[in-house]
């Protein structure tokens, strides 16, 4: 009987608990994909860190991890290379210039604090690190899903300006969180890292950002 079920639609139905539809946006959207997309997850994060090797991809690699991530908190599926590749390619010059900057001095400031070069100038760069982590994530987030009519440039001090004025980028706070663990926890928290880390950051951002996904 499970066979006909199947071919009248029963595949389609929620499996064994589940009683009401999922999440639709928000942390609570965040912890149905990590916990349902787990391996997707763990294999855009690889696929960010193989198109990172030349360096000068970092930007475009952050676009094609975001593009995997969104496609899973709109409509909880993907398909990883295609979109991947599709987020990577789409305005790779423009999201190169524009995205530089961010990994250019937020990763500075990371390898200064590994290097323990701890004098004013660091403590300085760290706090304009926070500010402009919290930008990237504006940033980043929107640059697939910008409209027609708007510019990647417009985004990018649309970006800066909204980290100022918007109370909501206080939602931001769990990203830059994990991420400053991940920072001052390089060595124990490397394997994770490789493995989920970026991942982990980009969902959590889109979560803290449901406007950029619509």
């Amino acid at each position: 009987m499970g066979l006909f079920s199947d071919m009248r639609g029963g595949q389609f139905r929620p499996g064994p608990g589940v009683d009401k539809p999922p999440p639709v946006s928000g942390f609570r959207r965040f912890w149905f994909i990590f916990v349902n997309h787990f391996g997707k997850l763990i294999m855009a994060n690889l696929l960010f860190l193989l198109f990172c090797i030349p360096v000068v991809t970092i930007p475009a690699s952050l676009c094609g991890l975001n593009m995997v991530c969104s496609q899973l908190m709109k409509s909880g599926k993907c398909f990883l290379l295609q979109d991947f590749l599709d987020g990577f390619r789409r305005r790779f010059f423009a999201k190169t210039l524009l995205g530089m900057p961010f990994c250019v001095f937020i990763g500075g400031t990371v390898l200064l604090y590994i290097a323990e070069m701890r004098s004013a100038g660091f403590y300085a760069a760290a706090v304009i690190s926070c500010y402009l982590f919290l930008t990237a994530c504006r940033f980043f987030t929107g640059i697939n899903s910008i409209k027609e009519n708007e510019t990647p440039s417009r985004l990018f001090l649309r970006a800066f300006l909204l980290c100022l004025t918007r109370r909501s980028t206080l939602r931001l706070a769990p990203a830059l969180l994990i991420a400053a663990l991940f920072t001052a926890f390089y060595i124990s928290l490397l394997p994770v890292m490789i493995i989920l880390g970026m991942s982990l950051i980009v969902l959590i951002s889109m979560a803290a950002l449901p406007d950029s996904n619509q």
